[in-house]
């Protein structure tokens, strides 16, 4: 910002530092804006501002317990998903590899039964021929 002289080292301990930041902490139309308003005004916003930052950070307070306990149901149902995912990709897993057997076996029992209904199929022509 324009006008301030803050170095890194400086603290809020140091009230030239703080000075400095207050004075430079606000864009100069927004110091210009509230020097024209009148002392009630200026006193009636100052008043409304502190009661609504009082209210706000008492209900902040208040609610932060709730906030607290909202975060560390949502830590253990995420928790609990990540448990299960793992479990559902290991049952996956199992599924797809007892799929692959099967579908291993099925084609070795189809494949056997045509074998023996071609060594039937031989042997009935073989016969045939024989009988002619």
């Amino acid at each position: 910002m324009p006008g301030l002289n803050l170095k890194q080292k400086y603290t809020f301990d140091d009230f030239g530092a703080c000075r400095e930041w207050f004075l430079g902490a606000f864009p100069p139309a927004e110091v210009c804006r509230q020097r024209d308003r009148g002392h009630d005004n200026l006193y009636r916003s100052y008043i409304m501002g502190q009661e609504n930052s009082s209210v706000a950070g008492h209900q902040i307070l208040c609610e932060w317990r709730t906030i607290h306990l909202e975060r560390a149901g949502w830590e253990n149902y995420h928790e609990h998903l990540s448990v299960e995912a793992k479990v559902f990709e290991q049952v996956q897993i199992k599924l797809q590899a007892d799929k692959a057997a099967f579908e291993k076996e099925k084609k070795s029992e189809e494949w056997g039964l045509q074998g023996l209904r071609n060594k039937l199929q031989a042997s009935e022509d073989l016969l045939a021929k024989e009988r002619k």
